[in-house]
């Protein structure tokens, strides 16, 4: 009787251990899916509505910079978004505008 009382508590807990591997794995991936689609959305809506090919050219600052600052506050850093940052294609690695949640 001892012995299919203890061959039990190793099954079950063997079971809530991968139930809770599992259950993790299952809300990372469903995290990166979350945020993925999110990021594809305001490249598709909001930032090609409300981008210019000129905030590409060069860093964009001064009433711009606090336009988009604005902009991304609104309507991108929210549902705990933390930050946007925008690249151009040609010169990877430069950044030009960065808007972070803490500068608000």
């Amino acid at each position: 009787m001892l012995r299919v009382l203890g061959t039990s508590v190793v099954a079950i807990a063997a079971a809530a251990v991968a139930m809770l591997m599992y259950i993790q794995r299952y809300a990372l991936d469903r995290a990166e899916a979350d945020a993925s689609s999110h990021t594809s959305f305001v490249a598709k809506t909001i930032a090609r509505q409300n981008l210019a090919n000129s905030d590409f050219r060069r860093p964009v600052t001064g009433a711009r910079l606090a336009g988009l600052d604005r902009l991304f506050d609104r309507q991108v850093l929210i549902d705990g978004a933390l930050r946007v940052e925008l690249y151009r294609a040609e010169h990877e690695g430069a950044r030009d505008v960065r808007t972070d949640g803490a500068r608000r």
